[in-house]
């Protein structure tokens, strides 16, 4: 046996000094040294949209870029189970809400750090641009982050706007320009500069402005007669400029500090009813905030998050009209808050961790409005997260406890709130070697009464209570690909529930929300999200992007006229689809979006009805090099088929519209 095996061993150490030899391309025992080809393997990363604990869905920059989203609001109604409120014209309020929880109960990140306003709770999304946005995400319940603010763990669900970190490379500095011109009066011109002080610190500065007459035109019926009309008061001038500084000095930190300036003037296009398409409405915002985010990895095991952030926002509202003794009135808000979060995350073995978060906010807000009480408003919000991860299951457990107070300078007050929110979410992968995933979640969230909710004095009640809502949510997911023409292919699919008790609905006007308690709503939906790349050619691929939302939002309050009908705003279903062609001369996308019948109030009848749309916009764009610098140029056209439709009812949207965009980077 062991002569037997002599020959056998000394075969196997002849064949390992030849592939040594080979490795080293050396002939050092008389054999040609040959080089082994190299073997490519192919594998399909798992995206974190797939096999994240709970449903989370991004717009990448390319898809921004080559889609030809102009803001916030446009990537926003990509998303499933998203509704966005637009009040139409270019300078139209819009404010998102996901899965009909309410846009109050969904936090709006900026970098990372979560925009406020707790005058009316709701963000209007077109004061955001989109030239120096990275990428646009959305996660119902809660990021599976362990660093994430308190704040963002108290939110239904979360819409994080990141912004592009300057990428200079060996370059010291980098400049970028952009003209866009195009209907409705439209004008924009941005420049940006980034400059590297040296290796530790980088600033990025930049600007723009944007105006726009948004003049246009819709038809108008009046039972039998149509008449064409001209939407008027729906002008905007935007100026906006942001400073960004860099730092990395600590060891295994950053630091990033932004200073952000918006100021806006814009007319408010009033409701179109009858003959009455007159309207003399003015908003005028300016929001400031400076914010800090510093990052720290104390050892393998720790790491801490310290964000800050000081907020102002001042608005003018007026309205032109007889019926005042001076012929105008004028409304004047100015909202001031402190904020501040720590979070801290410890590995406590390799797959468990645990972090805790710590936010406390300061609100005031003075008004000219009679009966104003200049409230104060604390606010303590606190977080325990716990995070469990092996190759087969990826679990979260969360705990969220919420405390505010407030205080006034004439009538009483409200009482305190306090409340203990849990959270659970699990990731389970059945099958060990295939991307096939099943997700569950289990949130509550608080919600408290805004300042307009309890102070406004044509709508304020001190006595609105605080709104309890319960999310729940099955879903499964798949991602496969990787061989012949299918590249990649990612399929969501997840099915919910919503319990809401005290809620809280908002019927717009032109300006202020008039608010109803609805006692208790249940939200039960579907959302289904395909997406895919295709490679057709060397250097051609075609991306496909597709999702879709049924949904029942229905009034359970027993007592209510409006028992078990659809919550207004509500469609039954929704859903959108693009595409993007790339090709070495030019990229073209091609975007829908589809929406069904709802109704802009609780009671469904034909009165209320709002005409189900869809609404097609097309994209060419092509980037090129030219002498030292790179032009990236784009044609954007939207509503292709002009199709005249309503979001709110009687605020008619723009017809077709084009715009030409070109941008240097030098």
């Amino acid at each position: 046996m062991r002569s037997g095996l002599k020959p056998l061993c000394t075969a196997v150490c002849t064949i390992a000094a030849i592939n040594v030899a080979a490795q080293n391309d050396v002939d050092t025992i008389g054999v040609v040294g040959r080089r082994i080809e190299a073997v490519t393997v192919e594998a399909t990363a798992v995206p974190q949209s797939i096999k994240a604990t709970t449903p989370k869905q991004i717009v990448s920059e390319t898809d921004i870029r080559e889609l030809g989203l102009r803001s916030v609001a446009d990537a926003a109604v990509r998303f499933a189970g998203v509704s966005i409120r637009d009040y139409g014209g270019i300078g139209g309020l819009k404010t998102v809400s996901v899965r009909n929880i309410g846009a109050a109960h969904t936090a709006v990140c900026y970098d990372g750090i979560v925009v406020s306003n707790t005058q009316a709770g709701q963000i209007d999304l077109s004061r955001f641009g989109m030239e120096n946005v990275g990428t646009i995400s959305l996660t119902v319940g809660q990021s599976d982050d362990m660093l994430q603010s308190a704040r963002a763990y108290a939110s239904a669900a979360i819409m994080n706007i990141s912004m592009k970190r300057p990428a200079l490379n060996d370059k010291k500095l980098r400049l970028k320009a952009t003209l866009r011109g195009g209907s409705f009066g439209l004008a924009f011109a941005d420049a940006d500069c980034s400059l590297k002080l040296n290796d530790k610190n980088t600033i990025a500065a930049g600007g723009n402005y944007t105006r726009a007459d948004g003049i246009y035109r819709y038809e108008l019926e009046n039972g039998k007669v149509t008449t064409t009309e001209r939407r008027i008061n729906s002008d905007v001038s935007n100026l906006h400029a942001e400073t960004t500084f860099y730092n990395t000095s600590f060891a295994n930190s950053t630091w990033d500090t932004r200073i952000y300036y918006n100021h806006s003037e814009r007319g408010l296009p009033g409701a179109v009813i009858l003959y009455n398409t007159e309207s003399d409405e003015r908003l005028d915002e300016t929001d400031f905030f400076a914010q800090t985010k510093f990052t720290q990895k104390l050892s393998d095991k720790w790491q801490m998050a310290v964000r800050a952030k000081y907020t102002y926002s001042g608005t003018r509202y007026t309205d032109y009209d007889a019926q005042y003794a001076s012929g105008k009135t004028t409304e004047r808000y100015y909202q001031n808050e402190h904020y501040v979060s720590v979070a801290s995350a410890w590995k406590i073995t390799e797959g468990l961790s645990l972090s805790a978060a710590e936010d406390a906010a300061t609100n005031t807000l003075w008004s000219n409005l009679q009966d104003c009480p200049f409230p104060l408003r604390f606010t303590s919000t606190s977080a325990i997260h716990a995070k469990y991860v092996s190759h087969r299951i990826e679990a979260n457990c969360i705990v969220v406890g919420t405390y505010a107070t407030d205080h006034v300078e004439t009538g009483s007050k409200p009482a305190d709130r306090k409340n203990i929110s849990p959270a659970v979410s699990v990731s389970l992968r059945p099958i060990a070697d295939k991307s096939f995933f099943v997700r569950l979640l289990y949130k509550k969230t608080y919600r408290i009464p805004t300042f307009n909710d309890l102070y406004y004095y044509r709508m304020g009640n001190r006595s609105v209570r605080p709104e309890n809502a319960t999310e729940y949510n099955l879903g499964l997911t798949l991602t496969t690909g990787g061989r012949g023409l299918m590249k990649t292919l990612n399929v969501t699919i997840d099915t919910y529930f919503n319990s809401v008790k005290d809620k809280i609905v908002a019927f717009p006007s032109t300006y202020v929300w008039r608010t109803v308690n609805y006692g208790k709503a249940h939200i039960t939906g579907l959302d289904v999200t395909a997406s895919a790349e295709m490679r057709l050619s060397g250097r051609t691929s075609l991306a496909i992007n597709a999702s879709v939302t049924v949904q029942k939002a229905v009034d359970k309050q027993e007592t209510s006229v409006t028992y078990n009908e659809q919550l207004a705003y509500t469609p039954a279903t929704n859903g959108n689809a693009s595409c993007i062609l790339r090709m070495p001369w030019v990229s073209v996308g091609y975007s829908v979006v589809a929406v069904g019948k709802r109704y802009s109030n609780a009671q469904n009848t034909k009165a209320y009805l709002i005409k189900a749309y869809d609404e097609h916009s097309l994209t060419l764009s092509r980037s090129f090099a030219l002498g030292f610098c790179r032009i990236d140029a784009r044609l954007d056209i939207k509503n292709l088929t002009d199709r005249q439709y309503e979001v709110i009812k009687y605020y008619p949207m723009p017809g077709r519209s084009a715009n030409i965009s070109a941008t240097i980077n030098f």
